[in-house]
């Protein structure tokens, strides 16, 4: 195998574990927000302030 595909592939996986981690926070924000009565918008606003200060 060459190097190239490597590195495509391990694009390929971080996208595709980047996009099922996106669709589950909103799920599971969308959980949140219905179980504590909090807005969607500001559950989403805290997910995704945490998740993307995280190193």
């Amino acid at each position: 195998m060459s190097q190239t595909f490597l590195i495509w592939a391990q694009f390929g996986l971080c996208v595709s574990a980047i996009g099922l981690a996106g669709f589950r926070l909103v799920r599971y924000g969308d959980a949140i927000a219905a179980l504590t009565g909090v807005s969607r918008n500001w559950i989403g606003m805290i997910l995704i302030a945490t998740v993307t200060s995280l190193p």
